[in-house]
């Protein structure tokens, strides 16, 4: 029986039983603070992205979901590519999680899901103050992003903010034309005043070539 705070799930992949964090949604947590423009929870929030990847002590199986992996899962499990990501001890360990969870979702067709993944790493690693990590991270999250806003399948019941997400990605990593160009874009396709506001912040702070974090609280 698990321990209080800790669920016992088994793996679909070798049928292993394991303890893990019970995850914490988002609703359930308070907040002073307002995200920052790429969504990144707050601070003191940020403890519940950590609960919402979990990896199998036996077969090192990484994801969401160990009693329902993706169609991929069995097929990275093989992959030295996929093994080389997981024994990684050189980055922040959710960094480590993250990156072998994003690769099982690319092999799965999950693009969108893979690009989300990558951006959470490039968080994880900001706080860990390392910006050419956060870096690759973020260059990795927008080529996927971009492929799945393309299909549809980012915030595609939202018009603009997959491209005010892109263009804060892009604007993260110094890509001021890019940033420019995607917040162009949504603005002008979006029926929503916030994602119109957001998408002209994106564009005044790329012109001012300003990488640094900013929040939704600034949205005007």
């Amino acid at each position: 029986m698990a321990a209080p705070g800790k669920v016992d799930i088994t793996c679909a992949n070798c049928n292993t039983q394991s303890e893990h964090s019970a995850r914490v949604q988002a609703s359930e947590e308070h907040s002073h603070s307002a995200p920052d423009l790429d969504l990144r929870p707050a601070p003191e929030r940020r403890h519940v992205m950590n609960t919402a990847i979990r990896e199998c002590p036996t077969c090192k199986l990484i994801c969401p979901e160990l009693a329902s992996p993706p169609s991929g899962a069995k097929e990275a499990l093989a992959n030295p590519e996929y093994l080389a990501l997981v024994a990684d001890k050189k980055v922040p360990d959710h960094v480590r999680k993250f990156r072998a969870w994003a690769f099982i979702a690319e092999k799965s067709g999950l693009v969108a899901d893979a690009g989300f993944a990558h951006l959470h790493a490039a968080w994880v690693a900001d706080d860990a103050k390392n910006k050419g990590l956060a870096d690759v991270q973020r260059h990795m999250a927008v080529v996927r992003l971009s492929a799945a806003r393309d299909q549809g399948k980012v915030y595609p019941r939202q018009k603009g903010g997959a491209e005010a997400l892109l263009s804060d990605i892009h604007r993260r990593t110094g890509n001021w034309d890019e940033a420019v160009h995607e917040a162009e874009r949504g603005k002008s396709i979006t029926d929503q005043d916030f994602v119109a506001a957001l998408c002209d912040l994106e564009i005044s702070l790329a012109n001012k070539h300003d990488a640094d974090v900013h929040t939704t609280e600034e949205v005007r």
